[in-house]
């Protein structure tokens, strides 16, 4: 069923299941994390679009870039990848994502500039705490036809500290504090 996820003809699904996987997360974030008396739609459709056009395709190709570079075997080859993914990809991609989604919420620079000296470092520390030991497991044990979809799998869990975090939050979005 997957089998041609990480190939010319996968890209459709990838960018589908991004959208709903972003939307997913966000809808959870709202009701379950924020306590959200009503949905905000237009927000799960900005985070459904930005996973849409923007971090399905690129996931997408950066897993086939990876596979490129180190190629799939070797006994090294899956810390090889994490280490780029997580020192070279990860931290591009928040950078590059947070003005992305302030752009479309339609954020001035100044305040999209706050916004990563606010929540990079956040984001980044949360991702370091996930994200190799996901990273590692797909690269040793999970074909590249099925690593999306394991990527796409955790991203729902993600996606819901994700969209908390850079979503516009209502009066009652904030979780408890735990101190």
């Amino acid at each position: 069923m997957h089998d041609n996820r990480c190939t010319a003809g996968g890209r459709r699904s990838d960018r589908t299941e991004g959208r709903v996987l972003l939307g997913a997360g966000d809808l959870i974030a709202q009701k379950g994390v924020e306590k959200q008396q009503e949905i905000n739609w237009q927000r799960t459709a900005k985070f459904g679009a930005f996973g849409l056009l923007f971090i399905g395709p690129v996931i997408r190709n950066w897993l086939v870039i990876l596979e490129r570079v180190y190629g799939a075997t070797g006994k090294f080859t899956p810390i090889k990848k994490v280490i780029t993914d997580q020192l070279c990809f990860a931290p591009a991609l928040q950078f590059t994502a947070i003005p992305v989604l302030g752009v479309m919420n339609g954020h001035s620079l100044d305040k999209i500039e706050a916004t990563i000296r606010k929540d990079y470092y956040d984001i980044m520390i949360a991702n370091w705490k996930l994200w190799p030991f996901v990273a590692l497991v797909n690269f040793y044990f999970v074909p590249l036809n099925y690593r999306l979809p394991v990527v796409a799998l955790v991203s729902l869990f993600w996606n819901i500290y994700y969209t908390w975090k850079l979503g516009e939050k209502g009066p009652h979005s904030e979780p408890p504090q735990h101190q």
